[in-house]
């Protein structure tokens, strides 16, 4: 809950001042583009010409519900990421700016999310997205592939074991514990010591006799 009030505060935040100050841009939620052949919507069975009602609203739905379960998972990295697959998935266009956003967001992940030396997941959002539109004649096929590409990244960031920092293999250990004694545990054949009574204090001139008990 508390991971959903902050998500929604700052995008609350961004986007307030548009809407006070123009009260045409609720008109953005019903903007509509062609439906091309080579969309993931396609693949999801929207036959649609052109963007349908439900679009926006469910693009906007469906990322704030992912980025709140980045948050809660620990994975803020990946929120930008999860917006913009959120987009893909159900945008009925294949503008290449729509796709540059991905990598963005893949790239945030590969180096903050992971720290990797390689970004992985950038090199393979850049090969399938962009790759796929030389490499791939059928505007079905290209869909296919975006909608794959975008459901399993989707998957690995949000369930995948990330290594948690500063373990490099191998669980760390505690050192032992200490009391005033000594060590806790002690080795095989080592006894304690008998300390023996405590030390007499040496008798002084002055000294009185003891008292009595």
């Amino acid at each position: 809950m508390r991971a959903g009030l902050w998500c929604a505060g700052l995008v609350a935040v961004a986007w307030l001042p548009f809407f006070l100050g123009d009260s045409q841009s609720f008109a953005a939620a019903k903007f509509a583009i062609p439906n091309q052949s080579a969309s993931a919507p396609r693949w999801l069975g929207v036959d649609d010409p052109t963007t349908p009602g439900w679009d926006r609203p469910a693009q906007a739905a469906l990322g704030l519900v992912l980025g709140v379960l980045a948050v809660w998972r620990g994975r803020w990295a990946a929120v930008v990421l999860l917006g913009a697959n959120a987009r893909i998935v159900l945008d009925p266009t294949v503008y290449t700016y729509y796709t540059a956003s991905v990598l963005l967001g893949t790239l945030l992940w590969d180096v903050i999310g992971q720290r990797r030396l390689v970004p992985w997941w950038s090199w393979l959002g850049l090969l399938f997205l962009y790759g796929s539109v030389f490499a791939v004649p059928d505007d079905a096929a290209r869909g296919l592939v975006r909608l794959a590409f975008v459901a399993v990244s989707t998957a690995y960031v949000l369930l995948w074991p990330v290594r948690e920092r500063g373990r490099r293999g191998g669980r760390r250990r505690r050192p032992p514990a200490r009391t005033d004694e000594g060590p806790a545990h002690r080795g095989p054949g080592e006894g304690r010591r008998d300390p023996g009574p405590p030390p007499v204090p040496a008798a002084t001139p002055w000294a009185g006799p003891p008292a009595a008990p």
